[in-house]
C-alpha cells in the first residue's frame, strides 16, 4: 500500500481499494514478543547443522513405517563409511552400490509371483 502511495500518488484509500485490502490491515502493529533471541539461535542452529532438521524428520517418518509394519531400508546403517558418500547428500559410487544391493536383497525377500508390481 506504501509503495502505490508514494509512487503513484494515490491516497491510502485508493490503494487499499486495489489491493483489495482493508486500511486496519495496512496499519496495524503486532504486540507479540518477536522472539529475536531465539529466532537468531535458530538461525545460527539451522547454519551449523544443516541435516539436524532433516534427520528430525527422517526418524518420524521411520518410526511411522515401522508403527505401520512396512518394510524399511535405513540407508545411514547401510552407508557407514566416508567413502560410501560423494558429498553430505548423495551416494559415491561404492554407496550406490551397497544401496542396491541392500534393495535387491529386500525385494528379492518378496514373492511376487516372478512378475513385478505395474507390470503385466
Amino acid at each position: 500500500m506504501r509503495y502505490l502511495v508514494g509512487h503513484y500518488d494515490v491516497s491510502a484509500r485508493r490503494a487499499c481499494r486495489v489491493l483489495r485490502t482493508t486500511r486496519s490491515s495496512t496499519y496495524y502493529k503486532s504486540r507479540r514478543d518477536p522472539l529475536t533471541a531465539l529466532r537468531q539461535r535458530l538461525r545460527e542452529l539451522a547454519q551449523t547443522r544443516v541435516r539436524f532438521g532433516l534427520a528430525l524428520f527422517n526418524d518420524a517418518i521411520l518410526r511411522t513405517a515401522v508403527d505401520l509394519g512396512l518394510d524399511v531400508l535405513e540407508l545411514r546403517s547401510i552407508c557407514t563409511e566416508p567413502e560410501d558418500y560423494a558429498n553430505p547428500i548423495e551416494p559415491s559410487g561404492q554407496g550406490g552400490l551397497k544401496i542396491a544391493r541392500a534393495v535387491s536383497r529386500l525385494v528379492g525377500a518378496v514373492d511376487c509371483g516372478g512378475v513385478l508390481p505395474g507390470r503385466v
